[in-house]
């Protein structure tokens, strides 16, 4: 297939000459999708030749959807955006991560590596890769960001095999014609025309064709594109407002011209021998024994034309008039010198019934491929159909405690609903791949991973467990029956919806950490918000209740600023936007590092800073003495007007946000991390409590502002024979957590955040809640968990670890397994 091992090695074969691209021997290449736009992730593609890749959009869940799909990240040569947005552009923190990560540990590799990414988008890319310096970066390779501005007839990446121009496209005003912004603004301030690159600068390109950083560390990539001031210790940081422009890039795709034949038996009629033979094959005219002189044209076909393909991202009808009306794309119609083979798009609602979308779709012939990606009329089917199949097998152990994921094969509307489309129009799957040489129609290619959670699903009822499975559910099923009617107790219908369990890195089977915890008749609270936990949610709870339950958050917590722990976060803030504008306020207690952050992304989207969000700085929260640290000591001055270094600030809205939800108190709590990072206790006026450890060595501090908590959610990363290891990368093992929560007389523990070297639910029956100790369950992704069914979820323990264990393939994580530890 497209991006397996070994399909890639069956894409080219042959080299180039020494005339360059248009007299490249034989070279096989195609073009395929890796995700769609689904509740899980978005559209995405790759161009690939053996040995190299090339990258469009890295939506949220991209790695995920790689590793679902046995999808190799090695040997990337460029990345291009289409727009930097949450969409499209979120999932490449944590891509760069990992390819950073693989370069560091020295994986070995079958074939050449890539040492120097190059990473192509519209204006505000640069400032976006600033953005994300206090978590995303690595020293371990090279990165050259480009930044294109207005249109150009130079490529804005040109390499032996492929050549890209880029087309900006615009949003403008359907009934004035004039250029839309992010947010309204005054109409006399613009985007600055001219910018720097150094110290002081704010990253964005505008005005020009192609800029871009050279060749650099991408740690010093990332901190030169920013607007930092170093001197004196000082930080400034710019306002709120002033968004970039909303710009998407349209990509013209050039591959390589391909030399005709060699006609063998002709060039011996003609008498060219030997050595000669060679001197044609480099386009040299030759001279035989009898004095003729034979042309290359007489031994060599024609050269193959370059194939051509576009990648296209309309996000709303405001853009099409920009699109249709660039005249890049007129060469490349059917009469032109490179016709287009396909077209990828990525359209927004209303995009594909807009007469003048199609009229443009039309005019490049009845012989392109159109490949679509949309909403309306793409089904929602499960992307990660490993974790899907486990989770519908111990649904029938218990539906309420294992829920299984919403998704929907039928989409909105049908294509044959929309009239006037050109003919060869394809949905896009990650399993259609189209050869761009030789040329052919798409085709659907061999799945690595087998799809058996669908099929099993379609059958219903009818599906029925083994034998020995359904003896041992009928088992777990009566040993569960006692804790069905237990005396009510204080928070037991209090909620925990584990969204994601998994640390680090993704795998098939876990997302990375996310919890939402449901308060009734008050509201929601999420406890960390790894990359991809948008999509954990609409798979929980559908599309049609995603208003509703954003609605109903109230509550962020964000432990510390590695990414796998708050990535996801700004892409729910987006959404709470857009899905429920009228929200009552979001009170977000972070780090100061990832309200930094976040501040800094809203200039790119709109999050709500301005008026729904209102930050909360865990270290003005702590409940231990923050002022004396050390980590305080050498904290760098902040200047200028914040929305959290404020100290009164950040108590006053601790009260407000304890008044809405029911608390009668919300302390952080400073724990061990390889970074500033903490644990939170919430305890409500109903007399129940949760605390929250983040990720931690086992300490004291949680242990005593968490004493005889309701729940305690801690993380154990790390099996037992792993303490070494999980002392040198700040994480608890499993008995470490358990014996956290008997120190602090937890009356229940969730233990989560489990390390991708065990895919599988960990093995720890032993001792679980034996005696007088904490009742222990174990989560996994999309558990749903009263705190008063913790019995119930403990009793069903030994039947869902042998279920696992006989289910799940092996996990691959990344490639090289977990030494490509990205965030942790």
């Amino acid at each position: 297939m497209l991006l397996a091992r070994a399909r890639l090695r069956l894409l080219v074969r042959g080299t180039r000459s020494a005339h360059g691209d248009n007299y490249a021997d034989m070279v096989r290449w195609a073009v395929g999708g890796v995700s769609t736009t689904s509740s899980d992730t978005d559209m995405s593609l790759t161009a690939a030749f053996e040995g190299f890749k090339y990258h469009f959009n890295i939506p949220e869940n991209y790695s995920r959807a790689c590793i679902q799909h046995k999808r190799s990240n090695r040997k990337t040569r460029a990345v291009f955006l289409t727009r930097i947005h949450t969409d499209t552009a979120m999932g490449l923190p944590g891509y760069l991560m990992t390819l950073g990560d693989l370069h560091a540990t020295g994986v070995p590799s079958n074939s050449k590596d890539i040492s120097t990414l190059k990473l192509i988008g519209p204006q505000g890319l640069g400032y976006f890769m600033n953005s994300t310096r206090s978590y995303a970066v690595r020293s371990s390779f090279k990165m050259i960001v480009s930044e294109v501005g207005s249109s150009s007839p130079e490529p804005c990446f040109k390499d032996e095999h492929l050549t890209v121009y880029a087309v900006p496209i615009t949003a403008q005003d359907t009934q004035t014609g004039s250029l839309k912004r992010k947010r309204n603004e005054d109409d006399n301030e613009q985007p600055s025309k001219t910018t720097k690159t150094g110290n002081g600068s704010r990253g964005a390109v505008a005005g020009s064709s192609t800029q871009n950083t050279g060749v650099q560390p991408w740690r010093n990539v990332a901190t030169t594109l920013g607007f930092i001031s170093g001197q004196n210790n000082q930080r400034v940081f710019p306002p709120i407002a002033d968004p970039l422009p909303m710009t998407a890039l349209a990509y013209i795709c050039v591959g390589p011209s391909i030399r005709g034949k060699f006609d063998a038996a002709r060039a011996t009629e003609l008498g060219v021998m030997g050595a000669l033979r060679k001197n044609l094959t480099r386009g040299e005219s030759v001279t035989v024994a009898n004095g003729t002189v034979v042309t290359p044209d007489m031994c060599i076909a024609p050269s193959v034309p370059p194939s051509t393909f576009f990648v296209v991202d309309c996000p709303t009808p405001d853009y099409i008039e920009s699109l249709t009306t660039a005249p890049e794309f007129a060469r490349h119609r059917a009469d032109g010198d490179t016709p287009v083979t396909c077209i990828y798009y990525r359209l927004g609602d209303g995009v594909l019934s807009d007469v003048r979308f199609k009229t443009w779709m039309r005019s490049f012939g009845p012989d392109v491929h159109h490949i679509l990606s949309c909403t309306d009329y793409t089904s929602d089917p499960l992307t990660f159909t490993s974790q899907g199949s486990v989770l519908l097998k111990v649904s029938f152990l218990d539906n309420e405690l294992f829920p299984v994921p919403k998704f929907s094969l039928d989409a909105k509307q049908t294509l044959s609903s929309v009239p006037d489309l050109p003919a060869n129009v394809h949905i896009h799957d990650p399993y259609l791949e189209i050869s761009m040489h030789p040329r052919k129609a798409p085709a659907t290619i061999p799945r690595q991973v087998e799809d058996v959670f669908h099929s099993q699903h379609a059958l219903g009822s009818e599906w029925a467990l083994d034998n020995d499975t359904a003896a041992a559910f009928d088992v777990a099923k009566e040993a569960a029956a006692p804790f069905r009617n237990l005396p009510a107790q204080p928070g037991d219908d209090v909620r925990v919806v584990t969204l994601g369990t998994g640390s680090s890195v993704p795998s098939m089977y876990r997302n990375l950490l996310c919890n939402l915890v449901e308060i009734p008749n008050f509201g929601n609270v999420l406890l960390d918000c790894g990359e991809g936990s948008y999509g954990q949610l609409i798979r929980r709870y559908g599309h049609d209740q995603m208003a509703g339950v954003l609605r109903s958050l109230r509550v962020v917590f964000i432990s510390h600023n590695h990414g796998d722990h708050h990535i996801g976060l700004s892409r729910i803030l987006s959404k709470r936007r857009t899905l429920a504008p009228d929200a009552e306020p979001l009170y977000l207690i972070a780090t100061r590092a990832t309200l930094i952050y976040l501040h800094e992304y809203q200039r790119i989207e709109d999050l709500g800073f301005d008026s729904s969000v209102l930050p909360i700085n865990s270290e003005d929260i702590r409940v231990d003495d923050w002022q004396t640290s050390t980590l305080a000591m050498n904290r760098p001055a902040l200047r200028g007007d914040s929305h959290w270094w404020r100290t009164q600030r950040s108590l006053e809205r601790t009260a407000a946000l304890s008044k809405t939800l029911g608390f009668s108190s919300v302390e952080t709590v400073f724990v061990q991390h390889r970074c500033s990072a903490y644990g939170i206790v919430i305890r409500h006026q109903d007399g129940w409590s949760i605390a929250f450890s983040g990720d931690t060595r086992p300490c004291d501090s949680l242990v005593t502002a968490g004493k005889d908590v309701t729940l305690l959610i801690h993380e154990a990363s790390m099996a037992d024979d792993q303490e070494e290891l999980a002392t040198k990368k700040g994480h608890s093992t499993f008995s470490e957590a358990l014996g956290v929560a008997k120190e602090m007389n937890a009356k229940n523990l969730i233990l989560t955040h489990f390390s991708n070297r065990y895919p599988k639910l960990p093995v720890i029956t032993k001792g679980a809640g034996d005696g007088d100790g904490p009742v222990v369950g174990v989560a996994f992704d999309f558990s749903s968990i009263p705190i008063g069914a913790m019995k119930r979820l403990r009793s069903y323990l030994p039947v869902v670890e042998s279920c696992f264990a006989e289910t799940l393939e092996e996990d691959v994580s990344a490639p090289g397994g977990d030494s490509t530890n990205v965030h942790a």
